[in-house]
């Protein structure tokens, strides 16, 4: 599932952050059927220069995994080469306060990224 915090980057307000607590309800539902669909959504890390980002996503992810999420799967939203892969650090990290695992998929099965 492409990144959930899409809509941040053209907000017309002083603070374009996507919060839980302002949509728990949709936030759920995204992750319920993601979850029985089997869906991994993405940390993409276009907006990842802005700590305040970081950490709006921080509850999100964490209430992903509290539903049984386990995986995500991270992007920089390159258009350019050398983007590709930008703050995948910070990706990494927040996963990992997440309590979720970077994967890919190859051929259609679940590789962890640490089998990179």
């Amino acid at each position: 599932m492409g990144h959930l915090d899409y809509i941040c980057r053209r907000s017309p307000y002083t603070d374009p952050n996507l919060y839980y607590e302002d949509f728990s309800r949709e936030i759920d539902e995204i992750w319920r059927l993601c979850l029985k669909y089997e869906i991994i959504p993405e940390i993409n890390t276009r907006r990842f220069y802005d700590e305040d980002a970081i950490l709006s996503l921080i509850p999100i992810y964490r209430q992903y995994h509290k539903m049984g999420g386990k995986y995500v799967t991270l992007g920089s939203d390159a258009h350019v080469a050398n983007i590709i892969g930008k703050y995948f650090d910070r990706a990494e990290h927040l996963a990992d306060l997440c309590q979720l695992r970077p994967i890919y998929l190859k051929k259609q099965q679940i590789v962890l990224a640490t089998e990179i």
